[in-house]
């Protein structure tokens, strides 16, 4: 077992993933998705060594990524995840066992330095488009080329950190389009900061209690504000329950949206055949589509090969859906590559002072179609 652990955490060590040059490298899903695969078989044998019973479940607290900050590592049969206290509390990576997937295997939309190539290219019209010029040139051509026109419009940049479980206070009339393109206005300070948190084990489960007593920017006054998102992972189970309960500890009334984003990493494409999201009495939609649902409970994020991520709301929310896509170069030139999915669930948030709001959500990861 020993040996065949270290054959596959040798075969994580393939270096494409881990830098970014002119053939792809961190940009490219599927060899993100192969090195996780490997990560995570050596990590089921290692714990398969470990653990004698068939169920099994622990937590620790950790700094994995070396931030100053120690990670909460919650570590089943079935699932392995990681919350960042320190960052939102939110989850940062979420590794479905038996299907060796890391369903959160996304990237966040930073700025490249070769950006400002395409940016002055475009502004004088000198963009090529791939396949259009006949000149023989190396990788190190001097001239910018992009696989379709138009990209410099999509060169969106995010703020944060594309995990799940991110807490949002947002205006009432805040648009899906200005969140899409990460220009609209935050009123909380939950996104990026720290909330306390608290651990209580069982034998067969975990409750991780996040909170942070914040602030919610209206006008530019400050009104402070409580969340507390409970989460609980039980051995066995490749789910999540997840209950928050937000509180207003000021003297005035909020009025707001309140939005928990999820991102999804689970398809390699945006057109992938197979791989959609389901809603409730609506035809599949594409999962690099940008669209606006009124009411639901309920959602999948689905790749046949893989399975589902299921998420149920106790309380009907709003939702956006837009894709996460970077523009990065290659060889070929500049190209648009999707890298997963974004889902905001948001409600509106009245809350007068010391009242409170609360909703329960479950994801869970299912197999099958």
């Amino acid at each position: 077992a020993r040996s065949e652990a270290l054959d596959h955490l040798w075969a994580s060590q393939c270096n494409c993933p881990y830098w970014h040059g002119v053939f792809g490298g961190v940009y490219l899903f599927h060899i993100r998705e192969a090195n996780y695969a490997h990560l995570i078989e050596a990590q089921n044998l290692a714990d398969r060594s470990a653990h004698t019973a068939e169920t099994w479940i622990e937590v620790e607290q950790v700094d994995v990524d070396r931030d100053g900050h120690a990670e909460a590592v919650i570590a089943s049969d079935a699932q392995w995840l990681m919350f960042s206290p320190g960052v939102g509390g939110a989850l940062i990576e979420w590794d479905w066992r038996k299907r060796g997937v890391n369903v959160l295997n996304t990237l966040t939309r930073w700025r490249e330095g070769y950006h400002q190539d395409l940016i002055d290219a475009a502004a004088k019209g000198e963009v090529v488009i791939a396949g259009q010029s006949h000149k023989l040139e190396s990788i190190h051509t001097s001239v910018v080329k992009a696989k379709e026109p138009g990209l410099e419009k999509r060169l969106i940049v995010d703020w944060y950190r594309r995990s799940s479980l991110i807490d949002h206070i947002i205006a009432p009339d805040a648009s899906s389009d200005a969140f899409y393109r990460a220009s609209y206005a935050e009123w909380g300070d939950f996104v990026n900061q720290p909330y306390e948190m608290k651990i209580n084990r069982s034998a067969k489960k975990i409750t991780l209690t996040l909170v942070r007593a914040g602030g919610v920017w209206i006008d530019t006054v400050r009104h402070p504000l409580r969340i507390e998102k409970k989460i609980t992972v039980e051995s066995g189970q490749s789910a999540l329950a997840i209950a928050y309960t937000l509180t207003n500890i000021g003297e005035e009334k909020i009025s707001a949206r309140f939005g928990v984003e999820t991102n999804w990493g689970i398809s390699g494409g945006d057109a992938t055949e197979g791989a959609y999201s389901l809603w409730p009495g609506s035809d599949l939609i594409r999962l690099n589509a940008i669209i606006a649902v009124p009411s639901s409970k309920e959602v999948a994020i689905v790749n046949e090969r893989v399975g589902r991520g299921f998420i149920q709301l106790s309380d009907a929310a709003a939702w956006w859906q837009f894709p996460i896509e970077t523009i990065s170069l290659s060889e070929a030139g500049f190209e648009k590559t999707y890298q997963g999915t974004t889902l905001l669930a948001h409600w509106p948030l009245d809350l007068e002072p010391g009242g409170a709001w609360k909703m329960k959500m479950q994801i869970e990861l299912m197999h099958g179609k």
